[in-house]
């Protein structure tokens, strides 16, 4: 073997390493992260504290799912949250009115169409995905305000409580119906056309579009995603609390962002998956509850989640791609 070939070698090992513990390092956070937590207060590691977890875990995973496939384009969607809240109060509005299938693909339907808007309007207005989404935060957390009078509505049908029922092994519905969408997803990623095109998009705009990628359809593929993810949040929202306010989700968008940029998805695009949004997810959720356990007050809760992201962001952007940072 030649000089070069070893030189090449051990470049491409080193390559090799350096993807095996950034895929690796989202897992081995949330190891330390809830052993710290449990040595910090034992009581953490008993099954009520588990099973809290596990009732978060679904609903900071969802609004994190199409948070992600946006970010992974180089976009960001601020209006997710907003949508989820306004999704949950359609949800409990409808439900004693028109039932639960009704209901369900209604809201979902409305949602994924705001999504699908959002990003037809950043694509072809050519308007930053910030200030689009931007706007839509504060349209639907209006919105929300406006149909429900600026009250929280209950939801007396219990028409989504099975979401949250314990079926099997004492665990929430919701988490197997969790681990279904993260395999989908992750199956789109891999073996469909628009997973490539995602990735391609983010890692390279205009080179993707000479390639003969069409960039509008992945911008309302993915805004869409996350309007359908925000409406399947509002869903399991009422489900878990059986009401809904006008900012009942309002409080998930840092720790949505979060999880993805925690679970090394890079916030420059190009970069990242399902599987270790996942894992941010769950690091978020034993933030949420750990928080609570030690007694942090929720106003101080969202400093930590934006000082999160910005320890995040530095150690995952790729400033190799970046000539200037802005």
């Amino acid at each position: 073997m030649t000089t070069t070939d070893q030189a090449q070698s051990t470049a491409g090992s080193s390559e090799r390493l350096r993807t095996y513990a950034r895929m690796g390092a989202p897992f081995a956070v949330f190891v330390a992260l809830y052993v710290a937590v449990g040595i910090f207060e034992p009581n953490f590691f008993r099954w009520a504290s588990v099973r809290a977890l596990l009732e978060q875990w679904p609903i900071i995973l969802l609004l994190a799912s199409g948070q992600m496939l946006v970010i992974m384009t180089g976009r960001i969607d601020l209006s997710n949250a907003s949508l989820a809240s306004l999704s949950a109060m359609m949800t409990a509005l409808l439900l004693d009115d028109l039932g639960g299938p009704v209901t369900v693909v209604l809201v979902i339907v409305i949602a994924t169409l705001i999504g699908l808007i959002q990003g037809l309007l950043h694509y072809h207005g050519q308007v930053a995905s910030f200030v689009i989404t931007l706007g839509g935060l504060g349209a639907w957390s209006g919105l929300a305000l406006a149909i429900s009078g600026g009250r929280s509505i209950i939801d007396d049908t219990d028409t989504l409580d099975f979401l949250f029922d314990r079926a099997i092994l004492d665990i929430p519905n919701a988490v197997f119906f969790m681990i279904l969408i993260v395999a989908l997803v992750a199956g789109m990623m891999r073996y469909l056309p628009i997973g490539r095109q995602i990735l391609a998009v983010g890692n390279g705009q205009l080179a993707a579009a000479y390639s003969g990628v069409d960039v509008g359809k992945v911008m309302a593929t993915v805004f869409g995603a996350s309007g359908l993810f925000a409406g399947l949040c509002g869903l399991a929202i009422v489900g878990w609390i059986d009401a809904a306010s006008p900012s009942t989700a309002d409080n998930l968008l840092l720790p949505a962002i979060a999880a993805v940029v925690i679970g090394a998805t890079a916030i420059t695009g190009g970069l990242g998956g399902i599987g270790r949004t996942a894992v941010g997810a769950a690091i978020v959720a034993v933030l949420r509850v750990g928080q609570n356990v030690a007694g942090i007050e929720a106003k101080y809760q969202p400093i930590i989640y934006g000082v999160l992201v910005v320890l995040a962001v530095g150690l995952t952007i790729d400033r190799s791609r970046l000539k200037i940072v802005k």
